[in-house]
């Protein structure tokens, strides 16, 4: 296997830390004193073509992989963003790039990706629940078959990014537990409207990372369409588990930088 960095990865890498170094450590620091979302970085970063890598041509990604997104990550990521660059990947990239562009509809490919890629539209994952952290086969947030297509109800916690976003790909069962024939049957994945009749979000009080504020997110009779199913009825699993491992390589790839960051800073002030 091939480890040198070819020529284009090398391009994608001095794009990123050109466009990093504009936003050095002051701009972080401000947000993150003001509470508020890095949407200003983000836009520049979909200008650049750097957040729609990993994505089809078709939809105006790069076509490329992973690989190529983890480079962009761990340079913006070290030149002052530290690990929430990797959170904003895996906001839009992977919970609305990988789980719409691998399992989406046509439709909603072209409704969903050209607004990712350009910054216009941001997404948000709601999957852990109070009883329901790492054990997600645990998850009681329930979407009930109707005839205009399911009624959802639940509650989700330590939801990231929720103000911010358009889009919330919701992880919820569609077949009770005690009806499935094994844990992992009846997981249905969902992209709906963050703004919709029935959803309420409140924020989570917490000591750091203020520009993507965690919230508890509630589910009364949420109406949500049939052509909202993103995948397999009663059988995403598996493909939650595809978006997820994607999730792991980045945010892997944000701490990564995170470090190089701190190590520069360290250096810095050891020197000063």
């Amino acid at each position: 296997m091939d480890f040198e960095i070819s020529e284009e990865q090398q391009m994608m890498i001095d794009t990123a830390k050109k466009l990093g170094d504009e936003f050095g450590l002051e701009y972080w620091r401000k947000i993150d004193e003001k509470h508020e979302s890095p949407t200003v970085f983000w836009k520049a970063v979909c200008k650049a073509g750097l957040a729609a890598v990993a994505l089809p041509e078709s939809v105006g990604g790069a076509g490329l992989g992973m690989i190529e997104m983890s480079l962009i990550i761990e340079t913006l990521s070290a030149c002052g963003g530290g690990s929430t660059v990797g959170q904003l990947f895996m906001l839009n990239p992977i919970f609305g790039g990988i789980s719409i562009s691998k399992y989406g509809s046509e439709k909603q490919k072209q409704e969903m990706l050209p607004g990712l890629c350009t910054g216009e539209t941001q997404f948000c994952m709601a999957l852990t629940e109070p009883d329901a952290g790492t054990n997600s086969l645990e998850i009681k947030t329930f979407a009930e078959k109707t005839k205009e297509g399911f009624l959802l109800n639940g509650q989700k916690t330590w939801i990231t990014a929720v103000p911010a976003a358009q889009k919330m790909l919701i992880i919820a069962r569609t077949k009770k537990l005690e009806d499935s024939k094994k844990r992992t049957d009846g997981i249905t994945m969902f992209m709906i409207d963050t703004e919709r009749e029935g959803i309420q979000h409140t924020l989570i009080d917490k000591v750091g990372t203020f520009t993507q504020p965690s919230s508890a997110v509630f589910f009364e009779n949420v109406k949500v369409r049939e052509d909202e199913i993103v995948g397999t009825l009663h059988g995403g699993w598996p493909e939650l588990l595809d978006v997820l491992n994607t999730e792991r390589i980045v945010t892997t790839s944000g701490l990564t930088g995170t470090t190089w960051l701190a190590e520069r800073l360290a250096v810095d002030y050891a020197n000063n």
